[in-house]
């Protein structure tokens, strides 16, 4: 794991959080889709553009102010509605780290980001028992997963991995949209 770039972007991660709890009553899970559907896209779309334009990645060096917004809007997404994933990926892709710990990095950020929700959720009375049973029944999921993307990224050379990543962040990015326009009409 990046041990800076947690460093730089958990603070802004603890602010979202707390942003996304104040903020709860007022902004809905559409919005916040349609707002990261379109972001992620953006960022799709600007990485293809320098790759035809400029042909190879060129790694972009850690900023901490960029770290710290892009920690800020990947906390209150992943409050307010789930995806915290791409904000993520906005700021860590294009930094380039080796695949193993990108991985890593975003593993950790997103365990330690999604238990300081836990008080929160809890205030706002989110653990019901449909909540619950979701996750139990859900969490053997959890390591086979697991295990199944550690194998994966042990085994993928970054002129892969890097692709790929932009890729589900593409398709995510559409899924978002679809999900954020349909909630709204």
């Amino acid at each position: 794991y990046d041990r800076k770039m947690l460093v730089d972007m958990m603070p802004g991660a603890v602010i979202g959080i707390g942003l996304g709890w104040l903020t709860a009553a007022l902004v809905t899970e559409e919005m916040v889709r349609l707002i990261v559907g379109a972001v992620a896209l953006v960022f799709v779309l600007r990485w293809l553009y320098l790759q035809f334009r400029h042909g190879a990645d060129h790694a972009a060096e850690p900023n901490r102010i960029a770290a710290a917004f892009w920690g800020t809007v990947a906390g209150f997404t992943s409050f307010v509605a789930h995806v915290g994933g791409p904000p993520f990926q906005v700021y860590a892709l294009p930094i380039r780290l080796d695949p193993k710990v990108l991985s890593g990095t975003a593993a950790i950020f997103f365990a330690t980001t999604n238990a300081l929700k836990l008080i929160p959720y809890f205030a706002l009375g989110q653990f019901d028992t449909a909540n619950l049973t979701a996750s139990a029944v859900l969490m053997p999921l959890a390591p086979l997963s697991t295990i199944a993307g550690a194998w994966l990224v042990r085994r993928m050379r970054p002129e892969i991995f890097y692709p790929f990543t932009y890729a589900t962040v593409a398709v995510v990015a559409v899924k978002l949209l679809w999900d954020g326009i349909a909630g709204l009409m």
